[in-house]
């Protein structure tokens, strides 16, 4: 584009250099079906729409760039601490599966010896022995099957428990990365802040649909997007920093409204 060419007509290079294979018609196709065909985010084509109208495409493009890598990599580094805890989690379940097991070839010589009576603590031991000998190889499947189906309801349940509400701390944080990721790309490339729900709506999975609809109702009636990111399905501290933003950064037509 800096080199004074139409941007359309650099489309088959920057294809070519990419290593893509598409045929293009300058005839029919437009950048944006291009990118589109080709799997680009949604964002992505959002960002070089709003380019090509503002004359600014590289310096659109520049700064989308700058905001997905310094995302991405927070991305990362949430994505390893969450990761741990879902290894902590899978282990207290195989444990709890599994010490039984463990046990079985210390408790039942003991008892049969006459070394341990079968009360208290044995008994419980022989108990947990006996239900994994008849029901332990379906209680995996049973669980994955039970999370799968529940994990929403799971979630609400055991959200504020220490440890095991690290699950539902970890979709709370991956949304604001998306969000905020979404408000970075699409302010720094023209688009008003309002428009940010909008196009969440179009891009997030099924079961987050309802989130961003509830904010767009909300926002035509009126209120401000961190009003409605102060709800439970979102970080406490996203909502301190947004509400903050929109109070002391953003002025008159600006604010996120």
């Amino acid at each position: 584009e800096q080199s004074g060419k139409n941007t359309l007509d650099l489309m088959p290079t920057i294809v070519k250099e990419c290593g893509y294979k598409y045929s293009i018609s300058s005839d029919s196709d437009t950048i944006s079906k291009i990118l589109r065909d080709l799997g680009f985010h949604e964002l992505v084509v959002l960002v070089v729409e709003s380019g090509i109208e503002s004359g600014k495409l590289a310096e659109a493009l520049t700064i989308a760039s700058d905001e997905v890598n310094r995302l991405l990599r927070q991305g990362t580094s949430l994505a390893k601490s969450s990761r741990v805890g879902v290894f902590y989690h899978l282990v207290g379940i195989l444990m709890l599966i599994g010490t039984p097991y463990m046990c079985q070839s210390i408790v039942i010589p003991m008892v049969e010896a006459g070394r341990l009576s079968l009360d208290g603590t044995p008994a419980f031991l022989m108990a947990l022995m006996r239900f994994n000998n008849t029901y332990g190889f379906w209680m995996i499947p049973a669980l994955a099957i039970v999370f799968v189906y529940f994990r929403h309801d799971i979630f609400k349940t055991v959200k504020n428990i220490p440890v095991l509400g690290l699950p539902y701390l970890w979709l709370q944080n991956r949304r604001a990365i998306q969000f905020n990721l979404a408000l970075d790309i699409l302010l720094s490339s023209g688009y008003p802040t309002k428009a940010v729900p909008q196009k969440m709506l179009e891009l997030c999975p099924q079961r987050e649909r309802c989130i961003y609809q509830n904010m767009i109702d909300a926002i035509e009636a009126g209120q401000t997007v961190s009003e409605q990111i102060t709800k439970d399905k979102w970080p406490r501290l996203y909502s301190i920093v947004l509400s903050g933003f929109e109070n002391n950064v953003l002025k008159g037509a600006k604010k996120i409204k």
